[in-house]
């Protein structure tokens, strides 16, 4: 085998530095780190990566510098995803924050309420 596939069922399975999406070569060839969602584009891009190779030697009309472009695409828009996917992160760990400070001050209100009808009917039993 000339390339691999590291596969993780969440992004949580890889380091911070990976996410989604990592490519690399090694010793034995082209390797992807990626999550099940994209597994599909991980194999069509090994695919089309390794017949770039294949055809580079036998076919000297193959446009290379297009089919490269597309494949410079592809990790533009994978990269893309990555960055997205951080903001995301950072807006849910924010936004569980703020709902905890919003439930925090719910209970502070009603505790204001529950105090200030323990006043008035305490006022009111004295009357």
């Amino acid at each position: 085998a000339n390339a691999g596939i590291f596969l993780s069922h969440s992004r949580q399975g890889f380091a911070r530095e990976i996410g989604e999406w990592a490519q690399g070569t090694c010793e034995y060839g082209l390797w992807i780190a990626t999550t099940h969602e994209l597994l599909t584009v991980a194999l069509q891009f090994l695919i089309v990566r390794q017949q770039l190779v294949n055809q580079q030697a036998l076919n000297s009309k193959l446009d290379c510098s297009a089919i490269e472009a597309q494949l410079q695409r592809i990790q533009s828009s994978l990269d893309y995803i990555a960055k997205i996917n951080t903001h995301l992160t950072y807006l849910q760990e924010n936004t569980e924050g703020i709902r905890a400070k919003a439930k925090a001050m719910k209970v502070e209100i009603l505790g204001a309420l529950t105090s200030a009808s323990q006043a008035l009917n305490i006022v009111s039993g004295e009357t």
